[in-house]
């Protein structure tokens, strides 16, 4: 129930704080009202399964108003093994804030890359 409020809350298109409180509510209802445990449990479910339901049938998107240095979209070329990076992001942070941002193309051969460094991104070759 925690992570139906939650995705509610956080994620709901229109009024998402107050469906989430309506679901709150509801599920204190359950709680309070419904006498059998078993009524309870099929009762909760059903709100659980609404709110998974809605979930589900999100479509992803990329349509958002993105800070400066997220707002370019990486994407590869393959070419036997030439990889063709295009906006590969190479910002000038001077603070979290205060930056220049820079998209890059780079092109990388896969049998000279020797290591990967997941955190920053930096391909090591010979």
């Amino acid at each position: 129930m925690a992570w139906a409020f939650g995705a509610l809350w956080f994620d709901a298109p229109v009024a998402n704080r107050i469906l989430a409180a309506v679901f709150l509510i509801g599920c204190a209802a359950v709680l309070g009202l419904v006498r059998t445990l078993r009524r309870k449990f099929v009762a909760l479910s059903i709100l659980f399964g609404a709110v998974l339901t809605w979930w589900f049938s999100l479509k992803p998107s990329n349509e958002a108003i993105w800070q400066l240095d997220v707002t370019q979209l990486a994407w590869a070329e393959i070419k036997g093994d030439e990889v063709t990076l295009h906006n590969v992001r190479n910002c000038d942070y001077r603070t979290e804030t205060d930056y220049t941002p820079h998209w890059e193309t780079r092109t990388v051969r896969l049998s000279q890359i020797t290591g990967i460094d997941l955190a920053t991104g930096v391909l090591d070759q010979h």
